[in-house]
C-alpha cells in the first residue's frame, strides 16, 4: 500500500470492504502481491518495478452489459497535505500498471474467472480531518491519466465522497431494518423502463442520483396496506432547478406507480443548515407522495457551524 503506517492502512481497508459489501458487491481477495511483467513500470527509485500490491479486489454484476466484472481497489490514507496533483498522478499510474498486470496475471485469474477486469477505483481518506472542497476540485483537474496497452476505467474518490457513501449505506440500514420485501439499485435504460437489483455498480457511485425500491407494509388505522417505495439518493446541490429536474426524472422514468400504493422518498445530502431548512420547507408544497428527508452529513458541523 505503501503507507507507513500499516494499522491505518488496514483500518481503511476493512472500512471499505464493509462499505462495498453493502453496494452487493463480492470480496475476492485482500493484500495481494502479483508479479510485474512489465520492464517500463518503474518503482520510486525509477528502477524496474518487481511487483504490485492489491489492496482490495471485488466482483459485482453489471445489468448494462449483463456480465460480471472486477474492479481492483486501492486504499490512501494520508494527510490531508499530501492530495496534491505531483502524488496523485502517481498513484493514479500505479494503479493502472497493476490492472495492467494484473489483467494477465496467473494469481489473478484463479480469482476471477469469466470476469472482466477492466476498471481501479482509488480511495483517498483523510486522516487528520481536513478537507476543502475547492483545493480538491483543483488538484483533481491537474491529473493526467498516461495511457496504456488495455482499456481502464479508473475512478478517483476523495474524502467528501467516501462520506456520502457512508450516508448513504447508513440510511440503507435504516431502511431495511423496517422489515421490508423486495429491495434493489434501480437501473434506468434508454427507453423509459427500468431494472432492479441488488448491486450498485461503480460508474453509479459517482453519479448524483441513486435510485432504489422496496415494498413494506405500513399500517393506517386497522387496515394494513402494502406499499412500494421508491427511494431517490440526491447528491447534487439543493436548490430550486434540482428540484425540477427530480420531479421529470419521476415522470420520465415513470417512478410513480399506477398499480398500487406507492410513495417516493427524496433524501438530500445537506452540506449547511439552510439545506436543511430548504427540505423540510419542501414537504409543505406537495400532495404527500413525494416526502423530501436529509440523509446524515458527518461532516456538516464542520461545513456550518449554525448547526
Amino acid at each position: 500500500m505503501g503507507e507507513d503506517n500499516k494499522k491505518i492502512g488496514n483500518k481503511l481497508e476493512d472500512f471499505s470492504e464493509k462499505l462495498f459489501k453493502n453496494f452487493g458487491w463480492e470480496l475476492l481477495a485482500q493484500q495481494l502481491e502479483i508479479k510485474c511483467n512489465d520492464k517500463n513500470h518503474k518503482n520510486s527509485k525509477n528502477n524496474e518495478k518487481q511487483t504490485h500490491g492489491i489492496d482490495l479486489l471485488f466482483k459485482y454484476s453489471n445489468p448494462f452489459n449483463n456480465r460480471n466484472e472486477v474492479i481492483i481497489v486501492e486504499c490512501k490514507n494520508h494527510k490531508w497535505e499530501d492530495f496534491i496533483p505531483s502524488k496523485l498522478n502517481l498513484w493514479v499510474e500505479e494503479l493502472l500498471n497493476t490492472i495492467e498486470c494484473a489483467s494477465c496475471s496467473e494469481v489473478i485469474n484463479g480469482y476471477i474467472d469469466d470476469c472482466t477486469l477492466k476498471t481501479g477505483l482509488l480511495l483517498f481518506n483523510s486522516t487528520d480531518n481536513e478537507y476543502d472542497k475547492e483545493r480538491a476540485i483543483q488538484n483533481l483537474s491537474q491529473i493526467t491519466v498516461p495511457r496504456k496497452k488495455i482499456s481502464t476505467m479508473l475512478l478517483l474518490a476523495d474524502t467528501l465522497l467516501i462520506e456520502k457513501w457512508y450516508s448513504l449505506i447508513d440510511k440503507l440500514e435504516e431502511i431495511k431494518n423496517n422489515n421490508i420485501k423486495d429491495f434493489g439499485f434501480v437501473y434506468p435504460s434508454i427507453d423509459s423502463k427500468w431494472e432492479k437489483i441488488n448491486c450498485l455498480i461503480p460508474e453509479l457511485l459517482f453519479s448524483d442520483f441513486i435510485i432504489t425500491q422496496h415494498s413494506e407494509d405500513i399500517k393506517t388505522g386497522n387496515v394494513t396496506i402494502n406499499c412500494e417505495i421508491k427511494s431517490i439518493f440526491c447528491f447534487d446541490k439543493i436548490y430550486k432547478d434540482a428540484i425540477t429536474y427530480i420531479e421529470s426524472m419521476i415522470e420520465t422514468m415513470q417512478l410513480a406507480s399506477h398499480n398500487k400504493d406507492y410513495k417516493i422518498c427524496v433524501y438530500w445530502y445537506p452540506e449547511t443548515s439552510e439545506d436543511i431548512t430548504y427540505i423540510n420547507n419542501l414537504n409543505k408544497e406537495n400532495d404527500g407522495k413525494i416526502i423530501y428527508k436529509s440523509m446524515k452529513n458527518p461532516r456538516i458541523s464542520i461545513v456550518d457551524n449554525g448547526l
